[in-house]
């Protein structure tokens, strides 16, 4: 690029030369002095404008690929969450579902439907399963707590 540019420039001021050579105060030393001031200005601005060019596209592509990087993160992050959800939810459901169970045999039992030989066994179990399901509720609720105050301090 650097030999394109020399020769751009040259052939810009080969006609300011010309110029030059019809004004017949302006010695050989002064034109000289002239074109060589000018040659490096000219070559001083167009690199400045090409690095500027450049900086600005460096930052756009900096920029692009920062917002792709927290794009993809997002995206793993909302996987991450809908897999927690998905599982804590069917844990959840088994355990809501078996303490859903077992009080249906409490409620046959007063009704006088199901015989059970131990509503003992069947009080326990039920307990059980509540406290199950309210562990499950409890460490969910922590875990999203936790998930917000974490988004805070960020």
């Amino acid at each position: 690029m650097s030999n394109t540019l020399d020769t751009l420039i040259n052939k810009a001021l080969e006609t300011e030369k010309a110029k030059f050579s019809k004004i017949e105060e302006v010695s050989k030393e002064d034109e000289n002095e002239f074109i060589l001031a000018t040659k490096l200005s000219l070559t001083e601005r167009i690199y400045k404008e090409i690095k500027n060019e450049i900086e600005v596209e460096i930052k756009q592509k900096a920029i692009q690929d920062a917002q792709n990087e927290i794009q993809q993160q997002s995206i793993s992050n909302k996987i991450k969450e809908l897999r927690t959800l998905i599982i804590s939810g069917f844990v959840m459901s088994f355990f809501v579902g078996m303490l859903v169970n077992q009080s249906t045999d409490i409620i046959g039992y007063i009704k006088g439907t199901i015989e059970i030989q131990s509503v003992g066994a069947t009080l326990i179990w039920i307990f059980i399963f509540l406290l199950l399901c309210g562990l499950i509720l409890i460490f969910i609720f922590l875990s999203d707590f936790e998930k917000i105050i974490r988004g805070l301090k960020k």
